[in-house]
């Protein structure tokens, strides 16, 4: 097989055939360490930020102010 840089910078007709479809899960299984997954506790963040992201821009999008509850699960605490 020949080398890209021999020939230079690939078109993007030459990229998109060498491209194939691919589903969500498998997208988050092979870049889990791009997107925050790597670790349990690197999950558990990201999983909550996006959680409360995803509240406060339907807040800023229904004109409500956001409001973050909390509760008490044991002795750990738990988002609502």
């Amino acid at each position: 097989m020949v080398s890209a840089a021999r020939l230079g910078p690939a078109t993007a007709v030459e990229v998109a055939r060498r491209q194939r479809e691919i589903s969500v899960s498998e997208l988050f299984i092979k870049n889990r360490h791009l997107l925050g997954f790597d670790t349990p506790a690197k999950a558990l963040v990201t999983a909550v930020r996006e959680a409360v992201d995803n509240a406060l821009d339907r807040g800023v999008h229904n004109s409500e102010s956001a409001r973050l509850n909390s509760r008490t699960c044991g002795r750990k605490r738990c988002l609502r």
